[in-house]
């Protein structure tokens, strides 16, 4: 476990590794998933791969959604372990699962409307079928996800991502097994087609609840179950503000998808495909993300600016390293990596356009990453909300639609709107902790 505090004001990259590397893990882990569960129902047409494209996003709104407002407990945790105060981070624990339970339980039945829902807005009926229960089953899990979400967060605020690390492990090989068993049908399990990977997810959020909850059993014994609704204030009170954030991050990408259904599957095919290789390049620079968030936390709740720029300094030239070598894969690379989807050539042609453009996004993305990692680890998720919105869906989003509908570039237009986005997220967000009072160090620490 990382301790909480160091005995000196400086960050080295071992501290970097050691919190990032657990995460780096299961967000490959979690890439290698989303990469799969395209890769086994490819086969079973355009239309397969559609559904899952348009279903995803909007079940991944509210699922995003809750994890974010429950990162407000990991943050909470990381400061309170800065100002060497364990038991007032463990009290963080039971109110993390009361939130879970009031946001999740609503959610989950909410998402029993989806499948009527995506037969009045469709004109295919199969897709609409497909789309729909993929939704309405996957949001059913939502309460189960919570759980598991916020207890991660919670351990890795402690400084203990390693057993987080497992926890994730445990439910990314149960939906590994199962969603090939489920789609396609194998041994005793029924054919489920694109629906199978809906059903294994949440299965494995059932075993990676049970697996974060026996981890924290000890503390959870130690502090009372009631009487923390402070609590639930403190967390919600940071965590809100990344819910919505996630929220409207993941309902830019719904957006795109009804979009892209207009300009054709082919499309909306090669767009999900891209964005599953590309994640694997993101989710490594969002584990360094995290990492600098809770050293930054760490730092605030000692009240040692130094360290907290320090803190972001470091983290972001890890990150560029990581993710230049990315830039390079997708630049150099595309054909071979759009190769094992064996999707249908105008696909395959879309998609590789797709990749040349992540390719030149990626050192930003980098920048970007770390900087939004460190804001919310000193607690400033207002502005990151703010930010993601006004940048979201004020440059992204008209410029996407109007690329990939006026001027009939497709997902080529998306993607383009996706590299003005990112591009002001980092520019805006180093300028944000240049300012501010938390990361103002007596020695300049530039990234």
């Amino acid at each position: 476990m990382l301790p909480a505090t160091k005995s000196s004001n400086t960050v080295g990259i071992d501290d970097i590794f050691r919190l990032s590397w657990p995460i780096m893990i299961g967000m490959f882990a979690q890439t290698f998933m989303g990469i799969f569960d395209v890769l086994i129902v490819a086969d079973r047409g355009t239309t397969a791969i559609a559904a899952m494209a348009l279903a995803v996003p909007w079940s991944f709104m509210p699922l995003l959604m809750i994890e974010g407002v429950l990162r407000g407990a990991q943050v909470l945790a990381a400061q309170r372990m800065g100002a060497e105060d364990r038991a007032g981070a463990e009290t963080l624990l039971w109110p993390t699962l009361r939130l879970s339970l009031l946001i999740g339980i609503p959610i989950a039945l909410l998402g029993l409307t989806f499948p009527a829902i995506a037969l009045w807005g469709l004109d295919s009926p199969e897709l609409a079928k497909l789309a729909g229960w993929h939704v309405a089953i996957r949001l059913l899990g939502t309460p189960l996800r919570g759980i598991f979400v916020g207890m991660m967060g919670w351990l890795r605020g402690m400084g203990n991502p390693r057993t987080a690390m497992i926890a994730q492990l445990s439910a990314n090989v149960t939906y590994v097994v199962l969603g090939a068993a489920l789609v396609r049908g194998w041994g005793p399990f029924p054919e489920w087609g694109v629906l199978g990977t809906a059903i294994s997810s949440v299965i494995s959020w059932v075993i990676g609840a049970a697996a974060v909850l026996w981890a924290v059993r000890r503390e959870l014994r130690r502090n009372a179950p009631l009487g923390n609704a402070p609590e639930v204030w403190a967390i919600g009170a940071i965590g809100f503000p990344l819910g919505m954030q996630h929220l409207f991050d993941v309902a830019g990408f719904a957006v795109f998808s009804l979009v892209l259904v207009s300009t054709g599957e082919a499309h909306l095919a090669a767009h999900m495909m891209a964005a599953r290789i590309i994640s694997v390049s993101f989710l490594p620079g969002y584990a360094i993300g995290e990492a600098a968030g809770v050293l930054v936390g760490n730092a605030i709740g000692a009240k040692d600016s130094a360290r907290a720029r320090q803190s972001w300094a470091l983290a972001t030239r890890v990150a560029i390293a990581i993710m230049m070598f990315w830039a390079v894969c997708f630049a150099l690379f595309p054909n071979a990596l759009i190769a094992p989807f064996n999707a249908a050539f105008e696909v395959n042609l879309i998609a590789h356009d797709l990749l040349w453009i992540a390719a030149a996004f990626q050192l930003l993305d980098a920048v970007a990453t770390v900087a939004l990692g460190a804001l919310v680890g000193a607690g400033d998720t207002r502005f990151t909300l703010v930010l993601n919105l006004l940048v979201g869906w004020g440059a992204k989003i008209p410029l996407g639609v109007f690329l990939a509908v006026v001027l009939h570039l497709g997902a080529q237009g998306v993607w383009l709107g996706f590299v003005l986005e990112i591009g002001l997220l980092a520019a805006i967000a180093v300028w944000r902790i240049r300012q501010h009072p938390q990361f103002r160090a007596l020695e300049p620490a530039i990234a």
